[in-house]
């Protein structure tokens, strides 16, 4: 007796659903935004503003998508261009907001 066995999905190609989901994934890519000079001011005096311990939400470009996360500060280098959170870094060039 066969059972269910009868009723299982028939999958054709063995990687068909890897592919599948990497062509949605990269048609819903999309590319990094710019920002206006007033935006950018205001993201300078933020964090010119900002003390280590600080919880900030930030909104940030990574690989295609815009990303959100609330995160505690540490500190910022403007000669390597990056800011650091706890547990995360963060190229000041993909920074699109800071709350």
């Amino acid at each position: 007796m066969r059972g269910m066995k009868k009723w299982l999905p028939f999958k054709s190609l063995n990687s068909q659903y890897e592919i599948l989901n990497d062509y949605i994934e990269e048609k819903n890519k999309v590319t990094m935004p710019e920002l206006s000079s007033d935006k950018q001011e205001q993201i300078n005096e933020r964090l010119t503003t900002l003390n280590t311990g600080d919880m900030v939400k930030i909104t940030y470009f990574s690989d295609g998508h815009i990303l959100t996360k609330k995160l505690c500060y540490q500190t910022t280098d403007p000669l390597k261009k990056k800011i650091y959170f706890k547990d995360f870094n963060l190229d000041l060039e993909k920074l699109l907001d800071i709350e």
